[in-house]
């Protein structure tokens, strides 16, 4: 983590509320200069389900139970700007569900960023209606460690076509080696990094100047 923190570029550091080094991390990324997201946890289709382990975003919850839910996992997850869905195909699908997460989103002025973890995703349009700024992943870069690297070149190619691009990646020892290459490469092209709320609601600094991000 910490050389990842270490890189000098403005990347933002997604956390799993409730963990045993969660609010340090947030404090050292804080120290680091880095924007935070409350990585927080939701239901998926299928798999990954609740061991008590960390907080979980559940479909069938009340109103009530799932606001404290994520009010309690924000608690340990502090300085964020924002909070995007760790897992969560089921709960980011389920329009109800997504309209109560805007809800606290917007009464803590909070960003989201959609994982996008299903094609059914209806994060953009509750977010939207919410108003709430929000922002989608377009590519998973390590999930396969041996796709990293060209996963890096679609997304460098994304940027290419289209002056703006965003990515996932997990804090791994050669995920952090592969960064490194992005980063030189995207150099080589003239791009820059933004931290997350440079890539919402259209207010791309990198955009408004017609530079790639």
């Amino acid at each position: 983590m910490k050389e990842f923190l270490g890189l000098d570029i403005p990347l933002t550091i997604s956390v799993i509320p409730e963990l045993k080094y969660s609010e340090k991390i947030c404090g050292l990324a804080k120290e680091a200069g880095k924007e935070i997201l409350c990585h927080m946890p939701m239901e998926p289709e299928s798999g990954g389900g609740d061991g008590g382990e960390i907080p979980l975003v559940r479909a069938d919850m009340e109103r009530g139970e799932m606001e404290k839910t994520m009010s309690r996992a924000l608690k340990t997850t502090p300085h964020v700007v924002g909070m995007n869905n760790h897992m969560g195909s089921k709960a980011t699908a389920d329009r109800r569900v997504m309209g109560i997460v805007m809800g606290v989103c917007r009464k803590k002025n909070l960003l989201f960023f959609d994982s996008l973890t299903t094609p059914k995703s209806v994060v953009r349009e509750a977010a939207d209606e919410a108003g709430v700024a929000n922002a989608r992943n377009d590519i998973f870069l390590d999930n396969k460690a041996e796709d990293t690297r060209e996963n890096m070149k679609k997304l460098l190619a994304i940027a290419e076509k289209r002056g703006r691009v965003t990515g996932v990646m997990h804090v791994r020892s050669e995920s952090l080696q592969e960064l490194k290459w992005l980063v030189r490469e995207a150099g080589k092209r003239g791009m820059r990094f933004s931290g997350i709320s440079g890539m919402v609601g259209g207010r791309s600094a990198a955009a408004s100047q017609g530079g790639k991000t």
